[in-house]
C-alpha cells in the first residue's frame, strides 16, 4: 500500500509579500531587464511588480534571482514593498551573495544586518515601525543577490508557499498593469466619435494613474483617455477624416494604482 504524502507547500502560512520567490519566476510587466532609480530625490520608482526603488538603487533580473546594488556613493538606497499588515511578523530572506552592508528595517531608524544564506527575523510590523513598508537598506557600494523573500504573520518561518505564476500575476495586476486597447468604429461625415469601454479582468486597488506608453495604430483618428476608474477605462477616438470611413485604433497604456505614500 502506498501512502500519499501531503503537499507540504500548502501547509505554509501565506506570504504577505508579492512577487518575491525568484527561483520560480519574476513578474515583470514593464518588461525591462534592469531598473535604476537615481539619488536626486526621495521619490519612489516602480520596478519589477510590487517592488519600489528609492534613493540610488539598481535592480537586475537574473535566472532564479535578482541582484540589487546601491549606486549612491554618499548614502544608502532602498528596496521597498508597501503592505497593509500590522502585527507580529517573521521575515525570511535567502541571500545567495552579499558585498558590503545590507540590512532589514525592523523599526523606524532601526536595522538588522543580513548575511549570506537564510536570514530569519521576527519583529513588529506596521505603520509606526516602518510606515507600512517592507524595507531593505543597501548601503553605499553594496550589492545583494536575493533568491527569495517572505514575510508572514506570527513568530515562526513556516516555509515558502508553492509558487503559482497566474495567481501571483493576478494579485500584482490589482496595483499595476499594462493594457493594449484596440477597436474599430465607423465615422459619419467625421462627426461620430467612437468610444470603447475596456473592463479590467480584476478590480484595481484604487483609481489608477494612466501613462500612454505607445500607439500601435491610428487610422483616420487620434485618441484620448476619456475616463478611468477601478473597474475599467474608456478610450475615445477623435476623427481626422471628414468623410464616411472607418476609425482604427491601437493604444498601449500603463495603469498604476500602487501606493507610494
Amino acid at each position: 500500500m502506498k501512502l500519499k504524502l501531503p503537499n507540504w507547500g500548502s501547509l505554509c502560512n501565506p506570504n504577505l509579500l508579492m512577487n518575491s520567490d525568484y527561483r520560480s519566476g519574476i513578474i515583470n510587466q514593464k518588461g525591462q531587464t534592469s531598473y535604476t532609480k537615481g539619488s536626486e530625490d526621495w521619490g519612489k520608482m516602480y520596478s519589477i511588480d510590487m517592488w519600489a526603488l528609492q534613493r540610488g538603487v539598481q535592480l537586475n533580473m537574473n535566472d532564479g534571482n535578482i541582484s540589487v546594488k546601491c549606486t549612491n556613493s554618499s548614502e544608502p538606497g532602498y528596496l521597498l514593498q508597501k503592505l497593509d499588515y500590522v502585527g507580529k511578523a517573521t521575515a525570511a530572506i535567502n541571500i545567495q551573495s552579499i558585498i558590503g552592508e545590507v540590512s532589514l528595517e525592523t523599526a523606524y531608524g532601526e536595522y538588522e544586518l543580513l548575511k549570506k544564506g537564510l536570514n530569519i527575523i521576527t519583529y513588529d510590523f506596521g505603520f509606526e515601525q516602518s510606515q507600512g513598508w517592507f524595507s531593505m537598506r543597501i548601503s553605499e557600494g553594496a550589492t545583494v543577490v536575493i533568491d527569495y523573500m517572505k514575510l508572514e504573520k506570527g513568530s515562526y518561518f513556516t516555509g515558502m508557499p508553492v509558487w503559482n505564476n497566474s495567481e501571483e500575476l493576478t494579485k500584482c495586476m490589482a496595483c499595476f498593469r499594462i493594457l493594449d486597447l484596440s477597436f474599430t468604429g465607423g465615422l459619419s461625415n467625421g462627426k461620430y466619435m467612437p468610444r470603447q469601454r475596456f473592463l479590467f479582468e480584476n478590480i484595481m486597488r484604487k483609481i489608477p494613474s494612466v501613462n500612454h506608453v505607445s500607439t500601435q495604430t491610428l487610422y483616420n483618428c487620434t485618441a484620448e483617455i476619456e475616463y478611468v476608474d477601478r473597474f475599467g477605462i474608456t478610450l475615445k477616438s477623435i476623427p481626422t477624416n471628414k468623410n464616411d470611413d472607418w476609425a482604427i485604433l491601437g493604444y498601449r497604456v500603463e495603469l498604476d494604482a500602487y501606493d507610494y505614500d
